[in-house]
């Protein structure tokens, strides 16, 4: 993480949202959380954490294994961002950023309108989940 110096904010720190991919060079690179991966992504959400209005953790069992995912809602503003933002034919791909973490690359062919997240999260413990929502609340 780097610091402006002047400010001390730390502007490497990348906001939940959900992202456009970006080119080679351009935005924000990342590597994919518990993966290899690396991708560029916008510099700036298209879906934005300031438009959220909570988030909880969603507990599920599946063959007696526990698992866990992160179920957000946006305000108003949020769910239009993110209907506009998805399906969109000049970006099939968006990424979904939470707390810092580059969670999710999909590919996205259908608008999503409802304004109501939900973000299955393999390999995370509930403690870890727990924090993501924490971040997320706080609006970081």
């Amino acid at each position: 993480m780097e610091s402006d110096g002047a400010s001390g904010i730390n502007d490497s720190y990348v906001a939940t949202g959900f992202y456009f991919l970006a080119d080679e060079g351009q935005g924000i690179k990342m590597k994919k959380d518990h993966s290899t991966e690396y991708y560029h992504i916008s510099k700036k959400p298209f879906a934005s954490i300031t438009n959220i209005l909570r988030a909880t953790v969603q507990k599920n069992v599946i063959d007696q294994n526990e698992t866990y995912g992160v179920v957000i809602v946006f305000d108003n503003k949020g769910t239009k961002d993110l209907e506009e933002g998805t399906g969109n034919d000049k970006y099939p791909y968006i990424a979904v950023v939470i707390a810092n973490r580059l969670m999710y690359v999909i590919e996205n062919k259908s608008k999503i309108k409802t304004g109501v997240m939900n973000i299955y999260l393999q390999d995370y413990s509930e403690k870890e989940v727990g924090d993501m929502i924490d971040s997320i609340n706080k609006k970081k």
